[in-house]
């Protein structure tokens, strides 16, 4: 296999490995608008896709601080509040919902150019 040959075979999977990005990133938006809907608000729920999320898209956090300043000392996720968990959860649904449209994007953009 030549060099060329399997740069052409990576650019065949990018858009199936894109894809699967996209539909793990729609995943945990429904799963993040389960835990918003449910009654009672479910705190360990709510935490533990807090942690998944910071631990899946790390970056989350820089883009929040770039949008909010920090304006004081931060509340751990442990100690957080029910309404300090919903807001967290709602920031990351949103983040979500832009960097999926921004892979989209971005896989348009390159199909276009090849």
């Amino acid at each position: 296999m030549t060099a060329a040959d399997y740069k052409q075979l990576q650019e065949s999977f990018k858009p199936a490995t894109l894809i699967d990005e996209v539909l793990k990133i729609h995943k945990d938006i429904s799963e993040i608008t389960w835990i918003l809907s449910s009654i009672p608000f479910n705190m360990e729920t709510a935490r533990q896709k807090i942690e998944a999320i910071n631990k899946e898209h790390p970056e989350n956090h820089l883009f929040f601080f770039l949008m909010n300043p920090p304006g004081g000392n931060s509340t751990p996720i442990y100690n957080a509040s029910s309404e300090s968990l919903r807001q967290d959860l709602v920031w990351k649904k949103s983040y979500l919902e832009i960097k999926s449209k921004a892979k989209t994007l971005d896989e348009v953009i390159h199909q276009i150019e090849s």
